[in-house]
């Protein structure tokens, strides 16, 4: 359910108010730009999807009914902001080879993630090529299937699981490589 304040302003944005436009982007600009900043190389790519979010947020925010969360329901447009910039910046980029052999035997604790602080960690997906990011964000990140994620970004369920399994590879050598744990 949401709050008289914010339904207040939610209200305003149904009517194309500038004051409570303002006011709806400051609430949620932190929440925009920490999923942004998951598939976004630099936090200038970061704020130009956050915006991108925004404004398909303000255009299709008379669909809002006022039932469950409005959290809930901008979180898959700050999504798919993030998808459609990667599909259209860099989807025909093939990703480097993946010359991984020491990482695929590589003993990685499962929760090594868990461990890692936050900047860590998005800075790990951050070194990832683009084509492996973004699966790994869908995936794993945000807990989509292989099926949706290969009907998001075009590709067969099998690029996503290959896509996926490569991105893991490739951060486990990253990991190796900064000696955060050791190859047993």
């Amino acid at each position: 359910m949401v709050n008289q304040n914010l339904q207040n302003i939610i209200t305003g944005c149904q009517q194309n108010n500038p004051a409570d436009q303002e006011q709806l982007y400051k609430l949620f600009y932190n929440y925009g730009l920490t999923i942004c900043s998951r598939y976004a190389y630099t936090q200038e790519e970061a704020r130009e999807m956050l915006n991108d979010a925004f404004v398909k947020i303000f255009r299709g925010i008379n669909k809002y009914e006022f039932k469950g969360s409005f959290k809930s329901w901008i979180y898959p447009v700050f999504v798919r902001c993030c998808v459609d910039y990667y599909r259209k910046f860099y989807e025909r980029k093939a990703p480097p080879p993946v010359g991984l052999e020491s990482a695929e035997t590589a003993s990685v604790s499962p929760d090594i993630f868990s461990n890692m602080d936050y900047q860590g960690l998005l800075q790990l997906i951050r070194n990832l090529p683009p084509v492996y990011s973004v699966v790994f964000n869908l995936a794993v990140v945000e807990g989509y299937k292989h099926s949706e994620i290969a009907k998001m970004l075009n590709i067969s369920e099998g690029t996503s699981k290959s896509n996926l399994s490569r991105a893991k590879q490739k951060m486990k050598a990253m990991i190796l490589a900064q000696n955060l744990v050791t190859d047993e």
